[in-house]
Parts: structure tokens; sequence; C-alpha cells
């Protein structure tokens, strides 16, 4: 494990964590557990273990569908982006006002009034059995791959951190996350989500207070030393598929993640049904925008003042600044403090994650396919031990991502960009399919996704499989969404339904 490295000759004033600081952390995780233990005692069903009966409150669905897509990837890669690149990323903002407008009055009625567990139930509603099952098959992918990500990302961190191995600390991470999703379902999951998002916003201000007071600086100046520096060229439109970023993609990105992600992913979409109404729903995602940007703009802060502090000794792997910093700089206590956010922004991706595969694999796969029926009880027994199955094969994954050369991977933000996307938008595309009620057979929406998929994985994936030139990462997601959709409008005309099945 060698992404995260330690700098040379840094500004630093202790080594590593101490007793404080491992008392902050344990006492978070223990919170945590306790919080799952709490609320698994009121439930009877799988109604209550994915869907919290239908009544949370909006904003607390919002922040938590915040604190599960702002991942340990996000609270660190961002500032490094920030610190290497400069402010071209914040431009995704500008992107929410249309993805609000098609969301919460396109995606989210059309959701609401199915009335679903699972969002893949109304691929099989438009399409059939075999495209519903393939489309959760997709997300479970996704979702592992998020996982193992996630995990590998913050383990990485913490053991630069903490001086504990990489391997103590992964399943540290993911044994905690597990355990609590695993007794007190999304409901758990929620609650524990906000708590955690309230921690991430903490670490964040924590660290610009600190530089700002330590080093008599602020905003001004960060920006004038940023302006100053040199840095690689964003521009606001480019034609060229191997620019990294300009603000044009990144905008483009950012709608069509936010869009392919609220349609098709089960993690967004569980959140909507747990809500009792589409207003509710709707005023969940606004709260999740509205915060989105709040931590955003905060994380480019943090990337601000970190450029400014270790100015004379940045190294080419910016990621590895901000755990330096939490680990050599901020005084004992409150570097625990800040560990514990990287531990919330890993947790609450991963509670996410197992929760909503468990849900996927209890509802499209057994509820849908098994012959006899079953007790509450014993789906939802059935339901917990598939949920520490989930957090185990995460794990696998995790150790499976690190075997990827260190020099193929990229930074965290190219990382996050690359590792499923093609996926995501594969997915979202076959769920607007169904949205938008397009006539086809099932076989031919299959066809489609996969020709979607291919594509997506040779544009992401191509410079480490078949040696081609490393293309930009923010246009996956569009890519493999388009052509599965456009492949799917074509096919359905020229084969039609009655033809195939």
């Amino acid at each position: 494990m060698t992404i995260f490295l330690a700098l040379s000759d840094p500004p630093g004033r202790f080594e590593g964590l101490h007793g404080i600081d491992y008392a902050a952390i344990v006492f978070y995780l223990a919170a945590v557990v306790f919080l799952g233990y709490y609320f698994s005692r009121r439930q009877r069903d799988t109604e209550e273990y994915f869907l919290a009966g239908r009544n949370m409150p909006w904003f607390a669905v919002g922040l938590s569908l915040l604190a599960s897509i702002v991942s340990t990837i996000t609270y660190l890669s961002h500032p490094g982006e920030i610190i290497k690149h400069g402010l071209g990323a914040n431009s995704q903002l500008l992107s929410y006002p249309l993805v609000f407008v098609l969301v919460g009055y396109l995606v989210v009625p059309f959701l609401m009034k199915l009335k679903i567990t699972s969002a893949y139930e109304c691929l099989e509603r438009q399409y059939d059995l075999p495209t519903r099952l393939f489309g959760a098959s997709i997300f479970v992918l996704i979702r592992l791959a998020w996982m193992g990500t996630i995990v590998f990302t913050a383990a990485g961190a913490l053991a630069t951190i903490s001086g504990l191995p990489f391997t103590t600390v992964v399943l540290g991470v993911a044994a905690v996350g597990t355990l609590y999703t695993t007794l007190g379902g999304i409901r758990a999951v929620i609650w524990t989500d906000v708590v955690q998002f309230f921690i991430l916003l903490g670490g964040a201000l924590f660290t610009i207070g600190y530089i700002a007071f330590d080093a008599g600086t602020g905003p001004v100046t960060w920006y004038q030393q940023m302006g100053a520096a040199e840095m690689e060229s964003q521009p606001l439109f480019s034609l060229d598929p191997t620019v990294r970023l300009s603000w044009f993609g990144m905008i483009t990105w950012t709608l069509f993640w936010w869009i392919c992600t609220a349609a098709g992913d089960q993690v967004a979409v569980q959140r909507y049904l747990s809500t009792d109404s589409a207003v509710s729903a709707r005023r969940s995602f606004a709260c999740n925008l509205t915060a989105s940007v709040v931590i955003t703009l905060l994380l480019s802060l943090c990337g601000m003042a970190l450029h400014s502090y270790y100015l004379a000794h940045l190294p080419a792997d910016t990621d590895t600044v901000f755990p330096h910093f939490i680990g050599y700089v901020l005084p004992r206590g409150l570097a625990g403090l800040v560990v514990a956010a990287l531990f919330s922004a890993a947790m609450s991706s991963l509670d996410s994650g197992i929760n909503s595969i468990s849900s996927v694999v209890i509802t499209d796969y057994y509820g849908r396919l098994r012959t006899t029926a079953v007790s509450p009880r014993a789906e939802l027994i059935l339901a917990r031990i598939v949920t520490v199955a989930a957090g185990i094969v995460a794990i696998l994954t995790c150790f499976l991502l690190d075997s990827i050369p260190d020099d193929q991977r990229g930074n965290l933000f190219d990382l996050t960009g690359r590792i499923s996307s093609f996926l995501v938008g594969t997915l979202g595309a076959m769920m607007f399919l169904a949205i938008l009620k397009v006539r086809g057979s099932g076989l031919v929406v299959m066809i489609s996704a996969l020709a979607g998929m291919s594509a997506g994985l040779v544009w992401a994936q191509g410079h480490w499989l078949f040696g081609l030139p490393r293309l930009a990462w923010m246009w996956v997601i569009p890519v493999s969404s388009l052509i599965t959709f456009g492949s799917a409008l074509i096919l359905s005309r020229i084969f039609p339904a009655r033809t195939l099945d």
C-alpha cells in the first residue's frame, strides 16, 4: 500500500497519534455501534430494516445521502485536487440548479409513486425479469467497487497517520461499519450519517481555523498564493479527449453523474423511499445539494489553506498532504477528532453500500425468485446475513484494488472517476429508459447496456488494459450512458419487442 507516502522535511510538531487521539476515535466508534444496537430493537421485518417504515425526516435523509457520497475519497481527494490543479473542480457546482430540476421533478415523482423497495423493480415493470436482475447485478458491482475504493482510501490515510498496519485498519473500518449497519438497518445508517456529516463539517472547519490562526493568514492570501503558483491549465472548454479537466467537462460530468446516481443507484433511491411523500423526497434532495455546496467549498478552502501551509514542501502526490497535516501538525486530541471524520467518511459510504446491496439481494433475487413463503422474522435474519457478507466482500475488493500498480491509479480524484463510472452511466441510462417509458425488448436494453459498459470501460481503463492514450475520466459517464440510451432507441426500432420476446 503505497498511495500515501510521508512528506519529506515538512513542517510538523508531532509524530503520529497519541493516547488522547485514540481515545477520541474509540469513543466515536463505540457511539455509532451503540446507535446501531439502539435502532435494532424496533425491527420486526425488512420494511423497517430497509426503508425505516417510510417515515424518515427529509432533512436527515438529505444529509445522509450527502454523507454517503462525501466519502474519504472526496474528503482527501478534493483538497489534494485543489492543491495540485487549482479551483477548476468547483465548476461542478454550476450544474446543481439543473440537476435539482431534473431529479426533483422527473426522477423523484416517478419513483415515489411506485411504492417499491428496490429501484430495479421498475425495470421489470417496463421490460422483464431478466432486465431487472441484470440492472440489480450492475448495481451490486458498482457498490462493491465503490466500497472497496472507500476502504482502500481510508485505510491508506489512517495507516499513514496512525502508523498502524494497513490490513489492521482495513479490518477495523470494515468491521465497525458492517456491525452497526447489520444491527440497525437503514434507520441506523441514516442517523449515523447525519452525525457523520457534522463530524466531516467540523473536521474541515478545524483544519481551516487552525491554519488561519497558526500561520496568521486567511483566504485572500491563500488565493493569491495559488494564483501565483504554476498549475496545469484548466480550460473552459476543450474538444481534446485527453485534456484531464475543463470547466465544461466537469459541469457535464456532474450533471450526468447526479442524474444517473439519483435514478439508478439503490443507495440514493432507498433514501427517497424512506420518506413519506414525493414532496419530502424532493426536499431531501434539495438539502443534499445545499449541504454539498457547503462541504465542497469548505474542502476547497482546506486545499487552499494546506497549499499555503506546505508551500515550500509540496510533494508530487498532493493526496498525502492532508493526512500528514492531521498526523503531524494538528494538536493532539484535535487530530483524533479529524481522524474520526475520516472514519466517518469511510463508514457513511460503507454502511449505505452494504445496506443497499442487502436490500437488492433480498428484494430482487431472493424475494422475486423464491417459491415458498417465509416469515418476516426469517427474512430479516437473512437480510442481516447478506449485510455481513457484503461487508466481507468489500474487504476483499479493497485488497484487490491494492494490487493495481501505483502508476496506473492516478490521484484519488482520477481513481474515483475511473473505477466504476462506466457502470454508473450504463445503469443510469437503463433506468431512464424505464422512467421515460421507452418501448422495446428487455433483450435490446441489456444488449445496449453491454455496449455502453464496454465503451465506458475502454474509455476509463484503456490506457491500462490496452495501452491506449489516457483519456479524461470526466467523459466516462456521459459516454457509457449516451451509448446505452442511444443504442436502445435505435435497436428498439430495428427489433421491436414482439420479434425478440
